[in-house]
């Protein structure tokens, strides 16, 4: 039986995130995004510390594109990311640190709202963690679409 479990996202910061895009999460390691866009999206890419790991191209029709990120429990290493575009659908993996300290802080990034204005690569989601106090990344997780 899958049960689909809707809970506040633990986000420390200075500002309100948008949360617009989220429309499920799943033990707190699934979030399901889902975004429409002004004009078909052609190239998604999954970017890890500043370093593309995987990307995908389309020959989209349709504007809009469908997110699940599945971050791992602890024994294991790598984030997954399925996509849906254009009733195409991919997958990517990669590295994934999470650093269980005190003073490390945990931030994700739910995209600019549902309706994404694509002017060059546009993020969609974002996972983060650094030291309380500092803007330097410890961990970086970017999805990116144009």
């Amino acid at each position: 039986m899958f049960i689909l479990l809707s809970y506040s996202i633990a986000q420390v910061s200075n500002h309100s995130v948008n949360r617009d895009a989220l429309i499920g999460q799943v033990a707190n390691h699934v979030k399901i995004l889902t975004f429409n866009t002004d004009k078909p999206v052609q190239y998604v890419r999954l970017i890890i510390d500043g370093k593309e790991v995987a990307s995908d191209s389309f020959h989209s029709t349709w504007n809009g594109v469908k997110l699940a990120v599945v971050t791992p429990p602890y024994s294991k290493r790598e984030v997954e990311v399925y996509y849906e575009v254009c009733n195409m659908g991919g997958y990517m993996k990669g590295a994934f640190r999470q650093l269980q300290e005190d003073n490390v802080v945990q931030s994700e990034y739910f995209g600019p709202g549902t309706n994404v204005v694509l002017n060059g690569w546009t993020q969609i989601y974002g996972y983060s963690q650094h030291y309380m106090g500092s803007t330097k990344a410890l961990y970086d997780l970017r999805f990116e679409i144009k």
